[in-house]
């Protein structure tokens, strides 16, 4: 039983690294955009 529990931590706790990998990505790309964007502007 303490076993599965350990399992199921590690698998939330992958999934939440990989949830905040992905939104640290997206979020790059929305500011290199941005950036892009504002360099023609001006």
């Amino acid at each position: 039983m303490h076993n599965s529990e350990c399992d199921k931590n590690r698998k939330f706790n992958i999934s939440i690294d990989s949830h905040k990998a992905i939104r640290d990505e997206l979020l790059f790309l929305f500011v290199s955009a941005s950036m892009r964007i504002y360099k023609c502007r001006w």
